[in-house]
């Protein structure tokens, strides 16, 4: 963090951060924010399972990715989880997020990336472990600039 006062992208990460903590993924916890190019929060969002699916037993019963028994991989088709970036997006009026900026606590995948790339969002902030690797953070980061987004990534351990 800066000296004194925090800046924007510190405050909005440390947003995204505070939604992560509602995931109730086991694997991975990731938060994300929108902001409009105002600075004014448009919405945010977690990963997880569908709103009305049951509070209890989800992951370590269902989840074949979190159980082990379904290979890592950049697909997600056996996550049951709604992705942070999605979650987000469902909550927005395009108009509101034209121009504006989205906070995510991990890497990004190609299918979040295609649906920020098409959403008026102009910067993509996201940090990177090196567990994110099986998104290959990489293509994703050239996708979104290929699509004229900005992008700034953040590499933090783990």
């Amino acid at each position: 963090m800066s000296e004194g006062r925090p800046s924007w992208d510190e405050v909005w990460m440390s947003v995204a951060e505070v939604m992560s903590l509602r995931s109730r993924c086991v694997r991975a916890q990731i938060g994300s924010v929108i902001v409009s190019s105002k600075n004014r929060v448009v919405a945010t969002g977690f990963n997880g399972p569908a709103a009305t699916y049951p509070e209890t037993g989800w992951c370590d019963t269902f989840c074949p990715r979190a159980m082990g028994t379904a290979s890592l991989d950049a697909s997600y088709d056996s996550c049951p989880s709604i992705h942070a970036e999605a979650n987000s997006l469902l909550y927005v009026d395009r108009s509101a997020v034209e121009g504006g900026t989205i906070y995510v606590t991990g890497a990004c995948c190609m299918g979040c990336a295609k649906l920020i790339s098409n959403s008026g969002i102009n910067l993509v902030v996201m940090q990177v472990r090196k567990s994110d690797a099986h998104r290959h953070p990489e293509d994703v980061v050239n996708y979104l600039k290929l699509c004229g987004l900005e992008v700034a990534v953040g590499e933090l351990d783990g």
